[in-house]
């Protein structure tokens, strides 16, 4: 018998998926974090980049280049 998995809507992101997520580097999203251009949350021992931080930092990025 087959389980369903149920698929979970990522709510945030680790810095190398976040990266990955946006076709950069892990470095470059550090960066963007030390000069608190991407809001990052603490969860115990990591350290995360909410999905609509990613989006608004892509939106902000495109309406400056426009």
């Amino acid at each position: 018998m087959r389980t369903r998995e149920r698929q979970v809507e990522r709510l945030a992101y680790r810095y190398a998926e976040a990266a990955q997520a946006i076709g950069c580097c892990t470095e470059h999203i550090a960066n963007l974090v030390k000069r608190g251009e991407l809001r990052s949350v603490e969860l115990g021992r990591c350290r995360v980049v909410p999905v609509d931080e990613l989006q608004k930092l892509l939106a902000r990025k495109a309406q400056q280049q426009s």
